[in-house]
Order: structure tokens, then sequence, then C-alpha cells
């Protein structure tokens, strides 16, 4: 925490530190009040979490989060139906504005990365749109990396470890190959590292 007010004063000079310091101890203060409030009625929640202000999650008992977990404002977790489940490792990051549908059951591996604007979507309709929704399962693996404003659509089933998807791509297909880097749209294994 000190290194963050070190870091603040360090770039914008002693006035602006001082103009915003009351703002930026305020705002910690309120998102460690909403993490706290979250925890009360999430599925399970673990150590150093953190869930900014603006973070909607619909069915917070089908929710369970591990150690070290950073949640951005905007975020917005849910599914269509009250079955699926969220399951988050420890050390993961979910930027702001991230969209998670775990209708299908989504489980996240250790240390995975969320830019903002990303999109994960674990169901489908078919070719009913008023039909009802058809669950399929997700994981993805640890230390995963999912570029800014990537999607991910129903039916991929595995991001495998350690793999990169690049920004703004879609992916549509299962990334089987671990330490891969995914891109385009739709996106297609760009090289293996």
């Amino acid at each position: 925490m000190l290194s963050k007010f070190s870091r603040l004063y360090s770039k914008s000079g002693l006035l602006l530190f001082l103009w915003r310091m009351p703002f930026r101890v305020m705002n910690s203060g309120l998102n460690s009040c909403n993490s706290f409030l979250w925890r009360l009625s999430l599925g399970g929640c673990g150590k150093c979490v953190v869930i900014e202000r603006g973070v909607k999650i619909e069915n917070p008992r089908q929710v369970v989060l591990g150690d070290r977990v950073y949640i951005g404002t905007g975020t917005i977790i849910g599914a269509e139906s009250n079955d699926g489940q969220l399951l988050v490792g420890g050390g993961v990051h979910i930027g702001r504005r991230c969209r998670i549908d775990h209708t299908g059951d989504v489980n996240l591996g250790e240390d995975v990365l969320f830019s903002e604007d990303v999109s994960v979507f674990s169901h489908s309709h078919g070719h009913a749109p008023k039909g009802k929704a058809l669950p399929t399962p997700l994981t993805i693996g640890e230390r995963t990396w999912l570029g800014y404003r990537s999607v991910i659509l129903e039916g991929v089933g595995e991001i495998a470890s350690d793999s990169l998807v690049a920004a703004g791509a879609v992916v549509a297909n299962r990334c089987a190959e671990p330490g891969a880097v995914y891109g385009g749209v739709p996106a297609k294994l760009i090289k293996k590292k």
C-alpha cells in the first residue's frame, strides 16, 4: 500500500499528491467495504480478495473465489440458470468491464489474467433464441492471459495452461496446446512458446 502512494507522489508531485491522496484513500476504503459485503453472500471466498464497487454478481452462492482474487469495476458475473458454478483459483485478476457467464460451469485456474472488456460465454440456445439454455462447461488453465476485448464463445470447453489469447480474438474452438498464442477471428494457433 505504501509503495502505491510513493509511486503516486513520484509521478504527480507534491501538490497533485496532496489533492489525490484523500480520494485514493476513500476509494480504497469503499472497495474494502464492498469486498466484505460480497464475502458474506458468496459460495466461498479466500483471503485478500478485492471486489471493486460496481461489480454485479447475479448468483453469488454459485461463485467460489480463491485467495488474492481481484475483480474490477463494471464486471458482470451471472448465469441463465441457478445450476452453473464459477470456480476461481488463487491469484486471478479480472479486469474492468468483463462479462462472465457461468451457466455451464466455468473453472478458472490459478493466476489467470483477464484484461479489460473480456467476455466469456458457457451456454447457447441452439437455433431457438427463446429456447432453453444449453450449458457447455469451460475450463481456463492456470497462468492463461485473455487479452483486451477477447471473446470466448460457448462450446470451447478448454483453454490450455500458459496460453495467451490475443486482444480482440474470438475463440470458437478448443485451445488444447499449452503455452501457445491464439489470435484472430475466429482464433487460431499463431505460435507455440
